[in-house]
């Protein structure tokens, strides 16, 4: 195994979306909690976050050599890869509320009309 940019890439952006797909999936009430009533679910969501970001901005050297993350010669790169995230989550964000406004997710089913 050689670490390389692409292998950097791929491994912290699974990481960053897991934790947005799971922010992003996770409906709610009626169907359970709310994400913020979950003390457990917050911090292991924010763990993965800080964990990237700790990665991208290489904060602590050793962990990056631990987990064979090549280094980001540029700071400017490490901004753009953190970027990079961002719009991830953004995107998934928005596609969510979208296939959400599409499939009338949230309406209240009027029970005259089922009957």
């Amino acid at each position: 195994f050689q670490p390389n940019f692409t292998t950097n890439v791929v491994f912290l952006l699974s990481i960053f979306q897991n934790a947005a797909t799971t922010i992003v999936n996770h409906k709610g009430k009626p169907f359970c909690g709310s994400i913020l009533e979950s003390r457990q679910m917050c911090m292991a969501i924010a763990a993965c976050f800080v964990f990237v970001g700790a990665c991208v901005f290489e904060a602590f050297p050793k962990l990056n050599d631990f987990l064979d993350l090549r280094h980001l010669p540029e700071f400017y790169l490490r901004l753009q890869l953190f970027s990079l995230f961002l719009v991830d989550f953004l995107g998934c964000f928005a596609v969510d509320r979208f296939a959400s406004f599409i499939g009338g997710y949230g309406k209240e089913i009027d029970r005259e009309t089922i009957r």
